[in-house]
């Protein structure tokens, strides 16, 4: 009798974790959009990427490019999408090429940045390194911008 009391325990509590666990799947499947802070954070990359002379829709493309790889499964972090950013914007080679190949062997951005013909590393000249200096830049007044305090 006891065995039986101690199975039937044991059957309710897994068929109760099971429920959960397939309740918390569900939640984690359903969160595509982004806060307003997650937004700006897109919009920043997307106007760092496409620059001040984009055509009409480019910069909203790029939002909604950065956003489906926020929101995505794996969804990538915001430091990692600037230097997939970075990496696109100093070689020419499509967002989605370099996600693909980081998703298949690893993103290594410190070997890649190394590895750049200096035509490229040119390029990056100027630009933050990272995506911390990105927003401090942003923040900071446009006259203030470029000096070194």
């Amino acid at each position: 009798m006891k065995r039986l009391a101690i199975i039937s325990v044991a059957v309710l509590l897994f068929a109760s974790t099971t429920t959960i666990a397939l309740a918390d799947d569900a939640d984690a499947t359903e969160t595509t959009e982004l806060s307003d802070a997650q937004t700006r954070k897109a919009q920043l990359l997307a106007d760092y990427v496409v620059g001040e002379d984009a055509a009409e829709g480019e910069a909203e493309a790029a939002v909604d490019k950065i956003v489906a790889l926020r929101t995505g499964s794996p969804a990538i972090g915001w430091g990692a999408m600037f230097k997939l950013l970075q990496l696109a914007k100093a070689t020419d080679t499509t967002l989605d090429l370099l996600v693909a190949d980081g998703l298949e062997d690893g993103w290594a951005f410190g070997r890649r940045l190394k590895a750049l013909e200096q035509e490229h590393k040119d390029r990056l000249e100027g630009t933050p390194k990272n995506f911390g200096q990105l927003k401090k830049l942003a923040k900071e007044p446009k006259s203030n911008q470029g000096k070194k305090p």
